[in-house]
């Protein structure tokens, strides 16, 4: 597994891409200098790859999931039914269906009055319920889960919630230092060892794409910021000033986030 394509330091920008696994994506033809692998490695790589699974398909908000389908039900039906979503948005309600177990739900709008607010709900994956034993109705959260339909209503089950805070706390394990805090106003978490404080995002791969472009919309001579990203792995780290030594701790801890029934978790 290749850590890193390319380092490029250029003023006080330190850019990072790592080409690491893929659940199903091959890496680029190998150059004249590599060696062929051994059939030994290649049937490691074959079960290093049965151990990834699928990012979210999609990340999106849950006001833009809910207008979607107030605006048109079929349309949205056919561009999120059945995809894995990593949606956030501000908390709503905390409850149990007798049906389909604990909830947790999303508002479309955090000043709207409780019990009537416009909410998606969250159909918790067991054990998820304890992650929300400190929250607020308002607070900003994140949830991994399958968009789906029932009854006329439109909701999330097998949901994995805080799964962004849950990737800074593994990266934090593999590094052996630091703290984790959720997001406050966007997606992700807040990676914080002084004197260094680093956003953390694992998203979904078009996600990710749309975050490049932002990024590399910023002239480089404007950039006052650093990043580690994994295009694989559709993670990325912001730091807020040069550390060309955490970069690269960051981004080999990062090629080992994986998603596994939608709970981000460490390849060995």
């Amino acid at each position: 597994m290749r850590f890193f394509d390319s380092l490029l330091l250029a003023g006080p920008l330190v850019l990072m891409t790592l080409a690491g696994c893929s659940r199903s994506r091959s890496d680029a033809s190998p150059t004249a200098a590599s060696a062929a692998p051994s059939a030994s490695a290649a049937s490691a790589g074959a079960t290093a790859d049965a151990m990834v699974g699928h990012p979210p398909d999609v990340d999106v908000t849950a006001a833009d999931v809910l207008g979607a389908y107030e605006t048109d039900a079929k349309a949205a039906s056919a561009r999120y039914r059945g995809k894995v979503a990593l949606v956030y948005g501000p908390m709503g309600e905390v409850g149990n269906d007798d049906a389909k177990g604990a909830f947790v739900t999303f508002l479309k709008n955090a000043d709207d009055p409780a019990p009537n607010a416009a909410a998606l709900r969250c159909y918790l994956k067991a054990g998820e319920e304890a992650a929300l034993g400190s929250r607020n109705r308002g607070d900003k959260m994140d949830a991994v889960g399958v968009i789906d339909e029932a009854d006329g209503q439109i909701f999330l089950r097998n949901c994995v919630v805080d799964t962004q805070l849950k990737v800074c706390q593994l990266t934090t394990r593999v590094l052996g230092r630091g703290t984790c805090e959720a997001g406050k106003d966007k997606l992700g978490a807040v990676w914080t060892k002084s004197p260094d404080v680093v956003e953390i995002v694992c998203q979904s791969p078009g996600g990710f794409a749309n975050w490049s472009k932002e990024w590399a919309s910023i002239p480089k001579d404007r950039q006052t910021r650093t990043k580690a990203s994994l295009d694989k792995t559709s993670c990325h780290a912001v730091l807020e000033a040069v550390n060309t030594k955490l970069v690269v701790d960051l981004t080999a801890a990062l090629s080992r986030l994986r998603w596994m029934d939608n709970v981000p978790t460490l390849a060995p």
